[in-house]
C-alpha cells in the first residue's frame, strides 16, 4: 500500500510537470506568433514573417548588432524602456511595410565609439518616438529613404553627442526634441521642410 500510494504521489508529480512544461511551451509559441519578446531567446525565434513587434524586455541580448532588416512585413515596432543595453549598431532597413517606431527612456545604453542606429528605406514609416536618454552615447544617427515619415519625438538627452544625417525626409513636417539632444553634435543635415520645436 505505501508502495502504491508512493507510486501515486510520483506519477502526480510528473503529470503536473508535464502540464507545467507544456503551458510554458505554449505561451513561448503565443508570444511569438504576437511578436512579443520578452529575453533574447524570444527575439532569435520570431518568425521573419511577423508584423508587430513588440520588447518588453531584453536584458540578456549581448550581441553588438541589433538588424531588424530580416522583418520584411513588420508594420510596427515598440521596445521598452531599459532594453538592448549592449547593442552598438541597429540596423533598421529595407521593411517597406513598417509604419512606426516606438522606443521606451533609457534603452541603448552602450557608450562605445561609432555606436549607430540606422534608418534606410522604410518608405511607409509615418512616425519615431524615442523616450528620455535612450541613444544617449550613440556617435551617429543616420536617416534617409523614409519618405512618408512625418513626426519625429524625441524626449530629452538623446544622441547626445551623434552626428545626424536624415535624408529624403519629402514629408517629415514636424521633429521634437528635449533638452540635450544632439547637444555636442559636430554635424547636422536635415533635407525637409520642416517644424522644429526644441
Amino acid at each position: 500500500n505505501a508502495s502504491l500510494e508512493s507510486h501515486k504521489v510520483l506519477s502526480e508529480v510528473m503529470r503536473k510537470k508535464r502540464i507545467e512544461e507544456e503551458r510554458r511551451v505554449n505561451e513561448k509559441k503565443r508570444r511569438r506568433e504576437e511578436g512579443i519578446v520578452l529575453n533574447a531567446e524570444d527575439l532569435e525565434n520570431l518568425a521573419n514573417d511577423v508584423t508587430s513587434i513588440s520588447v518588453k524586455g531584453c536584458d540578456d541580448y549581448e550581441k553588438e548588432t541589433l538588424d531588424l532588416s530580416r522583418f520584411t512585413k513588420l508594420k510596427e515596432l515598440k521596445i521598452a524602456s531599459k532594453c538592448f543595453n549592449y547593442v552598438s549598431q541597429v540596423r533598421i532597413v529595407g521593411l517597406l511595410e513598417l509604419q512606426t517606431v516606438s522606443i521606451g527612456e533609457a534603452a541603448f545604453q552602450n557608450n562605445a565609439k561609432d555606436c549607430k542606429l540606422q534608418i534606410q528605406n522604410c518608405p511607409s514609416l509615418l512616425s519615431m518616438t524615442i523616450g528620455n536618454e535612450s541613444f544617449k552615447s550613440f556617435s551617429q544617427l543616420e536617416m534617409s529613404g523614409v519618405k512618408s515619415l512625418q513626426s519625429i519625438t524625441m524626449g530629452c538627452g538623446c544622441f547626445r553627442d551623434a552626428n545626424c544625417v536624415m535624408r529624403n525626409m519629402e514629408s517629415l513636417n514636424r521633429v521634437t526634441l528635449g533638452d540635450l539632444c544632439f547637444e555636442k553634435s559636430l554635424h547636422t543635415v536635415i533635407e525637409s521642410g520642416v517644424q522644429y520645436e526644441c
